[in-house]
């Protein structure tokens, strides 16, 4: 199995803060050799001019989007499960 590495650049929030956005994929070519790069966005310049981006080991892609499965809540809706929420992907 191939190791994947994340590929984040980061970006500015309006209220000042840095997140760090995944712009694309990296695999080790051998050991010690380097990577395979692919990019799915190009990352912006910052305020000096400087386009750059960092190789992390990738994450869970739902832990990286902050997502998590989801839940009905029956207390404020009143009603059950909703039915079409299982883990069949069609």
């Amino acid at each position: 199995m191939t190791t994947r590495f994340d590929a984040i650049t980061p970006r500015k929030r309006k209220d000042g803060n840095t997140f760090w956005l995944r712009i694309g994929s990296a695999w080790p070519v051998k050991e010690g050799e380097g990577f395979n790069v692919e990019l799915d966005a190009l990352p912006l310049p910052d305020a000096e001019g400087r386009c750059y981006f960092i190789i992390r080991p990738a994450k869970d892609l739902r832990e990286a989007s902050g997502t998590t499965p989801r839940q009905t809540n029956t207390r404020a809706t009143g009603r059950g499960p909703d039915p079409l929420d299982d883990s069949i992907p069609f």
